[in-house]
């Protein structure tokens, strides 16, 4: 669930490491060709803002992400349940970073402002499309002071 998170803040698409496992890689890649592009990325990430969005207002409240992860979280067995609060608070913090000016919620423009910024990270040799290359590359550097 941590991957859901990180689109949604990416991910949130945004607030985790995005694309943690070859799973979720293949969810994104939605035309199946190995890359993915910023568009495949962007709807992914539409589809997470609109989940996050529970009251369709265009904007993410902390209340409304909390709900979220509150539900997430109560489906989850009690090992899991552990997990998901480390994830909550990490998730509560890339809200923090998605809301850019600093109002209390973040809007789709933020949002999606993000999931740009995320994509041009990970597309380490600038090609335009982010290939499971990249992402291997990406979670071996990690340990090495790489940031997501």
């Amino acid at each position: 669930m941590m991957k859901w998170i990180a689109l949604t803040g990416l991910s949130l698409m945004l607030a985790t490491p995005a694309f943690a496992g070859q799973g979720h890689f293949n969810n994104v890649d939605a035309n199946k060709d190995g890359k993915i592009t910023l568009a495949e990325m962007q709807a992914q990430a539409e589809q997470h803002f609109q989940a996050l969005d529970s009251n369709r207002d265009g904007q993410i409240t902390k209340a409304e992400f909390e709900q979220k992860m509150q539900a997430r979280q109560n489906n989850q067995n009690k090992q899991r349940q552990g997990q998901n609060k480390q994830g909550k608070e990490r998730g509560g913090k890339g809200l923090q970073r998605m809301d850019t000016n600093n109002d209390g919620i973040v809007t789709r423009a933020e949002f999606m402002a993000q999931v740009q910024q995320r994509f041009q990270k990970m597309d380490t040799n600038k090609d335009g499309v982010i290939s499971g290359d990249e992402l291997k590359g990406r979670r071996h550097n990690k340990g090495k002071g790489q940031q997501s």
